[in-house]
């Protein structure tokens, strides 16, 4: 029973946590999917080569079926490693990089930046983007 409540998107030390859990929970599909594609590409013969060779469960993992895995996973880890840097949607809907800029991530401040605090020289993608005078 829950005793008193508590705001987890409020609360700076658990806000980033919250964003967190929602981000890894939205794209979790792509890498499972990937990670399913990488197994059903291990060859059943070596599996059943490595258990005739007396190979017990994990070793058989280690040496025969991670190294056929491991470049998908690396491509799905790039991936969310990507997603991960251009993170927008998912924070500025739960916390608007708040609560103490707690979640505030590198596209909310360039957001913030250009729309909110009309700095549209510091928004944009170019560091030239702000008028020289003559």
């Amino acid at each position: 029973m829950i005793d008193t409540y508590k705001s987890w998107l409020g609360d700076p030390d658990t806000a980033l946590i919250a964003v967190g859990v929602a981000d890894v929970w939205k794209t979790f599909s792509l890498v499972a999917l990937i990670t399913l594609a990488g197994l059903q590409a291990v060859p059943q013969e070596l599996r059943e080569a490595a258990a005739i060779d007396g190979a017990g469960p994990f070793v058989r993992f280690r040496t025969v079926t991670l190294p056929v895995i491991l470049p998908p996973l690396t491509i799905a880890c790039v991936l969310r490693t990507i997603e991960a840097f251009k993170v927008f949607d998912i924070i500025w809907v739960m916390t608007h990089g708040g609560p103490l800029d707690s979640t505030k991530s590198l596209s909310i401040l360039v957001y913030q930046e250009a729309f909110s605090f009309r700095h549209a020289g510091y928004g944009g993608p170019w560091p030239c983007s702000r008028s020289r005078s003559p």
